[in-house]
Order: C-alpha cells, then structure tokens, then sequence
C-alpha cells in the first residue's frame, strides 16, 4: 500500500556534518521517493506539539527512554546557539509501505532492538557493549572517523556548545571497546569538515587511542578495501600512500 512517512535529521546531525550521509541512506536503503523536504527553524510551540507525540511505548523502561528523547527534543530544537535557533531538515517519502521501510532504514533507539547497520547506529559515537558484540558476531565494519571530531569541538564548544569536547572522549572511549570486542575497524576520515589533504591524520588518531600502526594501516588498506567490496572482486589494497 502506498504511503507517506517522514524523517527529521536534527540540528546536531546538521552541525556534525552527516546530513548527505544520512539523507543518501534513506533514500538508497528504503527505495522510496522524496516527495517533499524543507530546511527551517521550527517555533517554540512547534516543538512541543511535536514532542507530545513522542512517547508511545508501554513497557516501562522503553517509554523513559522516549521521555529523555522527549526531553533532548524540548531542549535542543528550541533556544538559540550564537544568535541562531537551531535548524531541523524535514524530509517527507512515498512508496509501498514506507513508514515501515523508514523506520527500519532509520532503527529503534533502543539498542537491543538494533541490527548494527541502521542510521542510528552508524552515525553514533557512543556504540554500546551489546552492539559492539553484535557487530563483531555479524562482521559488521566500524569505521571510527576520530580525528573529524576533535578537529570541530574546540570551535563548536566556543560557539555554545561544551558538549563537544565530551563527545572526543566518548568516541574515544567506543574505539578502545570496539577494538577490545574485536569488531573490524576500517579507516576513515569525513575529509571535507576539515582541509582535503589532512586525512592521514586520522592515522595518528588511531595510534594515539591504542591501536599498533601496522593494524591502522590495515584498516586503511585491506580492511577499507573489503568494506567497499575490493577484496572480494578480486582488487588488492594500495599500500604505496601508506609507507
């Protein structure tokens, strides 16, 4: 049956860089068409009209969770940041059974109900221990992209938002349990935040947080390669940029 579903990318999500990531996703995961989008700075009664609707589960520690969503959407969708209200990108799709392929694309913020391949999971910078397992039973690539955030957080904690230099040490805290979980790690670097040209900074990043060099080297090499499919077609790493 056709039909209509939305999604929101937040003002932290905009601000983090993701927004192309994440838009690419759903539309190539769902298969569905856009048939509507607007970028705007919702009102104060907006939000809360919109934050009523959030809190839906019954079972008891599911429904805090949504009352702390509830609560992150009261707070950060409103206010402003150097002057500015925060922005929100709203995305309307259509197509056979959308909401259901949306939701899927998008993933359950509760972490046992995730696959390890949805939005939610890959854009995250805290990956719980139960994740990190699942992904590491399934091979599911974890590509860290450490460097990006500490290059951004000083700048952005100066322009009201403190948060961000917490949020380098919660990533590094997930890099040090992915790699002790044995998940597979491949190299990336979000260049484009920062200078194009930079990127092999993201090497002494992974260094720095306890992985050996020869292991990061692989990630950006063998491991990178099998992530986008070139291992198995047959292709073999170029390591000449590496050296």
């Amino acid at each position: 049956m056709q039909e209509l579903s939305y999604a929101i990318v937040t003002p932290y999500s905009m601000r983090k860089s993701r927004t192309g990531g994440i838009v690419a996703r759903l539309i190539s995961r769902t298969g569905l068409d856009v048939v509507g989008g607007r970028m705007f700075a919702p009102s104060a009664e907006l939000v809360q009209r919109y934050a009523e609707t959030i809190v839906t589960e019954t079972e008891s520690r599911h429904r805090a969770t949504q009352e702390l969503i509830r609560e992150y959407v009261r707070r950060n969708f409103t206010g402003k940041i150097n002057g500015q209200r925060p922005r929100v990108l709203f995305l309307v799709f259509r197509g056979e059974d959308a909401v259901a392929k949306v939701h899927r694309t998008v993933g359950h913020i509760v972490n046992e109900r995730t696959s390890g391949e949805t939005i939610r999971d890959t854009f995250g910078d805290y990956i719980a221990d139960e994740d990190l397992k699942t992904m590491a039973a399934r091979g599911i690539y974890y590509v860290p992209t450490i460097f990006v955030g500490d290059y951004v957080a000083e700048g952005r904690a100066k322009e009201g938002a403190p948060v961000w230099l917490k949020l380098v040490k919660v990533h590094e805290d997930t890099f040090h349990r992915a790699m002790k979980a044995d998940v597979k790690i491949a190299f990336g670097t979000d260049a484009g935040v920062y200078p194009h040209g930079d990127n092999a900074r993201e090497f002494e990043y992974m260094v720095e947080a306890g992985m050996p060099p020869l292991e990061a080297i692989m990630a950006a090499t063998r491991n990178a390669a099998d992530l986008l499919g070139g291992a198995r077609a047959g292709y073999r790493p170029d390591t000449e940029k590496c050296w």
